[in-house]
């Protein structure tokens, strides 16, 4: 934030918003004049702000050999991509689509990896044409890769019976989970790999999503290192993603510099004991990529009825389902006018659903019809989500970066 913003109260912003004279700018531009040039409901990224989380997060791992791939499901926006890219970060992917994306943003297939549930024969045969590797999410899919490509390397997804995060739709570890080979099928995928002659060189586990408890991720790595010891020859530990940002004001942040040198500490003594060269691999999304967009909708209507105050914007549920889909709380602020006299409003969108709705009871600052209001923390899983039900197209999108605004790419 700017000096500018000292008398802004504080409940009113994240650390990370930049306020001048009480209206709200990325990137030195003003939010209401981007809707005035672009459009509106238009999608808002910070270049800068996704290269300040991403070597904040690189420079957490003091263990030698950390590699980040970037979750591309949280936005696949190719020049997004580029920009991760260019940070030197890798990819995950769940799709033959998004290693499309990948290679068309630049990515190199040993720069990308691909891990997925329920997966065609033939699109885990078209990603190891891809030269891609893959982490197996379960015992069929060890055997299909065996029968398609004898010989090959191959990481495995584990359930270690750890799952946490934000919302139990986004746990993706632990007994309810769809996702992950289980400690008691071990036994049977090495007998697999013995069958059609693979090497197991790498085990990967996710355990949920924007997680911000750091001791949680931890007792998740360390379930993983414990397996660990049973495989002599890996080449790579990955730890998934799930590093969390604050939804809230209130929201207390992950302390990524903590929880970087405690997992490299333990993974250096991992490697100590067993005298293994290990990489250590972690697939951020939310982390490099939430706080660094914003949806911008303007008000199309104040309507009073009964005890409620309902306040309508140009976008909703199919631009940004989050809050309608999972219950996600995201901060809206009003873009000409962040502190002021507040009042509780219901924020919903103009999709024909009565579950298209971005707050209730939301306190904020609320003029007239026309203000541009920001839907916050929208960088990930917000536009990459959205669809075109009632047959409204999706917003355009722009990056910022060095007080320049860019169109990106326009999604079919």
């Amino acid at each position: 934030m700017t000096d500018a913003a000292s008398t802004v109260h504080a409940r009113s912003v994240m650390e990370w918003m930049e306020i001048r004279d009480n209206t709200l700018c990325i990137g030195g531009l003003e939010a209401a004049a981007l809707v005035k040039e672009f459009g509106s409901p238009l999608y808002v990224y910070d270049a800068e702000l996704i290269a300040a989380r991403t070597k904040a997060l690189q420079k957490a791992f003091s263990y030698p050999h950390t590699k980040l791939h970037f979750a591309c499901k949280a936005n696949s926006t190719r020049e997004i991509l580029q920009l991760i890219r260019e940070l030197g970060v890798g990819l995950e992917t769940v799709s033959i689509g998004e290693v499309q994306k990948g290679v068309a943003a630049g990515f190199s297939s040993r720069d990308m990896l691909y891990t997925c549930s329920n997966a065609s024969r033939g699109e885990i045969e078209a990603v190891l044409k891809a030269g891609v590797r893959i982490n197996a999410d379960s015992l069929n899919q060890v055997r299909l890769i065996g029968e398609l490509q004898p010989g090959a390397q191959l990481g495995l997804r584990l359930n270690l019976g750890v799952g946490a995060g934000a919302h139990e739709k986004i746990v993706t570890g632990g007994a309810a989970s769809k996702f992950g080979i289980v400690r008691e099928q071990l036994t049977e995928v090495q007998e697999l790999c013995d069958q059609h002659n693979l090497r197991v060189v790498g085990l990967h586990q996710h355990i949920g999503s924007n997680i911000l408890d750091g001791d949680t991720i931890i007792s998740g790595f360390e379930d993983l290192l414990s397996v660990a010891r049973s495989f002599p020859r890996l080449e790579y530990l990955d730890g998934g993603g799930g590093f969390g940002v604050p939804q809230k004001y209130s929201d207390r942040p992950l302390n990524i510099g903590e929880l970087g040198s405690r997992i490299s500490q333990l993974m250096q003594q991992f490697v100590n004991e067993n005298e293994q060269s290990v990489e250590l691999y972690f697939e951020p999304g939310t982390y490099l990529v939430s706080e660094a967009g914003m949806l911008l909708s303007t008000v199309m209507d104040i309507k009073e009825s009964g005890t409620r105050t309902f306040v309508g914007l140009d976008s909703g549920f199919n631009h940004f389902p989050g809050p309608a889909f999972y219950g996600f709380h995201h901060e809206i602020v009003n873009t000409q006018a962040i502190e002021g006299a507040r009042r509780k409003v219901d924020v919903v969108g103009n999709v024909c659903e009565a579950g298209d709705v971005f707050a209730r009871d939301y306190e904020m600052v609320v003029g007239d019809v026309g203000e541009v209001f920001a839907i916050l923390n929208a960088g990930a899983y917000g536009y990459e989500m959205g669809m075109t039900y009632n047959s409204r197209p999706l917003p355009r999108q722009i990056l910022v970066s060095q007080g320049v605004a860019r169109l990106l790419e326009i999604r079919d």
